[in-house]
């Protein structure tokens, strides 16, 4: 529990920051709080398919609006949308799941280097994975971390380059 206030505050942080809307980002994770989820705002993509392992790679992901249908996001298998935003030229997804969050990530660092983009900066600390990367005149900052025994990645899209 120690952990989870500070990690839950720099996913919030890393969303607010890209989306540029903490009043939404603020509301989603007072829903999260509550027990209920926020659910996505468009229909899912494709099913997701079934494996053991919650590292293996997944199809699109369930949930994914706007950019992240359109950069073909995929994630570890089992993961669900938990909060999904698109707007102007930046987006955010939280995803959660089982697994440990280094193996969560080398799926969604496996998708990132499929788009073409380019790993700028990468930190272990803590249980936390954290990746940035940099496409054309795209930022994705990404976060993978164990919360109160569930495993959530972070994925957001701002402009930058």
């Amino acid at each position: 529990m120690k952990l989870f206030i500070p990690v839950a505050g720099i996913i919030v942080a890393i969303g607010a920051c890209c989306c540029g809307d903490m009043d939404q980002v603020s509301s989603q994770m007072e829903n999260l709080k509550g027990g209920g989820t926020t659910e996505p705002t468009e229909a899912p993509a494709a099913s997701s398919s079934s494996s053991s392992s919650g590292a293996s790679a997944g199809s699109a992901v369930d949930g994914a609006c706007g950019k992240f249908k359109d950069w073909g996001l995929t994630a570890p298998s089992g993961f669900k949308t938990t909060v999904c935003s698109d707007q102007g030229d930046s987006a955010s997804i939280i995803l959660s799941g089982s697994g440990s969050p280094s193996d969560a990530c080398k799926v969604i660092k496996t998708w990132a280097d499929g788009t073409g983009a380019k790993l700028t900066t990468q930190s272990d600390m803590g249980g936390t994975t954290a990746l940035i990367y940099t496409k054309d005149t795209t930022n994705m900052t990404i976060a993978c971390t164990d919360m109160t025994g569930s495993t959530t990645i972070s994925v957001s899209l701002s402009p930058g380059g």
